[in-house]
């Protein structure tokens, strides 16, 4: 049986939550969370960005930031939360779009352009192309979201969702460190939500803050009546009940009325979050309704 998400958050009051939880170790005596912007912006004052075009951004833990720009084709870099900015070496192929970071290792990225991943484990001195997400039967063909989880050991998993052979919905991953690392397709795996493969799109995914004790991936789908929230088992390669996760997958509501169209979305996880403990499982999803409205809910 699926679970329905009930509970809808004013735009502002979940950015507020989501704050509270990407700050949640700030101290006592710190003044309100605020927005802000950094002035002038764009500059060449202390080589940061010329230019304006920025397709992705990527915050580890430690307060490094990557973001890729999409006209350059290139990755920037900073170590002082953004005042400035250093250009990477590497210049990639076009559409680059997206960067992702290991939130508890900056030194550990990736990107994504047109359809290739490619991850670097020192920083972005160098890097090793990953190539096309792709098994037996199924390419990506469209990239919608990229992720780097937290360390399993020596492993980090690498997670990209998007369309695949036949516009598909798919969420593949690549275990980078394990000791035979390769892509890994999940839309044939036990339990997705693709019934007749109606599933159009995937549309994010996050991996657990946890994942070296749950080994736990979410992620959202789209298909021509629904929007789900998905979970799925590193371990067992499966997802939802059929992993042992009762009530998945999350038909996602607004005012009980399901959501049946998606353009985009994002997924931020508790840093708590814990997917083997169902009251530990908080986070929240963003949803870009096409032309209609932005929907942020929670998921307890």
């Amino acid at each position: 049986m699926k679970k329905e998400i009930s509970k809808i958050w004013g735009l502002g009051l979940a950015i507020v939550l989501v704050a509270t939880l990407l700050f949640s170790a700030a101290p006592v005596s710190a003044g309100e969370l605020d927005w802000g912007t950094f002035s002038p912006f764009p500059s060449t004052t202390g080589n940061v960005l010329t230019d304006n075009s920025i397709a992705d951004i990527a915050v580890a833990n430690d307060g490094i930031m990557y973001l890729v720009t999409g006209t350059e084709n290139q990755t920037y870099k900073s170590t002082n939360a953004g005042k400035t900015w250093s250009k990477l070496a590497e210049e990639f192929a076009a559409n680059l779009a997206f960067v992702a970071v290991a939130p508890e290792d900056s030194d550990v990225l990736a990107v994504g352009y047109s359809t290739n991943v490619s991850i670097s484990t020192n920083g972005g001195s160098s890097w090793g192309d990953l190539g096309i997400p792709s098994v037996t039967a199924s390419t990506l063909g469209a990239m919608t979201d990229l992720q780097v989880s937290n360390a399993d050991g020596s492993t980090y998993y690498i997670g990209v969702s998007g369309n695949s052979t036949g516009n598909f919905g798919d969420v593949y991953w690549f275990d980078s460190g394990a000791s035979a690392p390769t892509w890994h397709n999940t839309a044939n795996a036990t339990g997705y939500d693709n019934a007749d493969n109606t599933t159009v799109s995937a549309l994010a995914l996050a991996f657990s803050p946890n994942v070296a004790s749950d080994k736990v991936m979410v992620a959202v789908t789209t298909n021509t009546t629904n929007v789900y929230f998905q979970i799925y088992s590193l371990s067992t390669k499966k997802w939802n009940i059929p992993a042992g996760f009762a009530d998945y997958p999350v038909n996602i509501q607004n005012d009980s009325t399901d959501i049946d169209t998606a353009g985009n979305a994002a997924i931020a996880l508790s840093p708590d979050y814990l997917g083997s403990d169902d009251s530990l499982r908080v986070g929240f999803v963003g949803i870009n309704r096409l032309l209609i409205t932005l929907t942020v809910v929670s998921i307890a």
